[in-house]
């Protein structure tokens, strides 16, 4: 008796999947967790402490542009993202390279912003211990 492999060479035979809905569902609880740390942490800076300091600004900057890539995601899943290429509609190419550029632009902003005040950071400390 011969085993199937869940391989096949054949490409009619094979068993595409679409991970539109997995990647839907985690960038729904991702920035909804975050949203919950970030309001959590402001309410506490707010009220509590009573002090609002500059990184707070900017964590609610870095959260507004991780908010939008998140929307930029969530409407590309509805244009093919996650789909195999052989299942997604001509009608849906163009929207979803859309998409998928004005998500690099959003990451590429968010991860050079979030590196460069890294960086100052390290500058700041070893300017101060030395």
């Amino acid at each position: 008796m011969a085993v199937e492999s869940s391989r096949s060479s054949s490409p009619n035979d094979m068993n595409l999947s679409d991970r539109n809905s997995t990647i839907l569902i985690v960038t729904i609880v991702t920035v909804s967790v975050a949203t919950v740390l970030i309001v959590g942490r402001l309410i506490s800076r707010a009220v509590i402490v009573k002090h609002m300091a500059f990184d707070d600004y900017l964590i609610v900057i870095g959260w507004i542009l991780s908010f939008g890539a998140s929307v930029v995601v969530v409407f590309a899943t509805r244009k093919g993202l996650g789909k195999p290429d052989v299942r997604i509609k001509d009608e849906w190419v163009l929207p979803l390279k859309k998409c998928v550029y004005a998500f690099s632009v959003l990451y590429v902003r968010i991860s050079t912003k979030v590196s460069g005040w890294e960086e100052n950071e390290r500058m700041d400390c070893k300017g101060s211990y030395s």
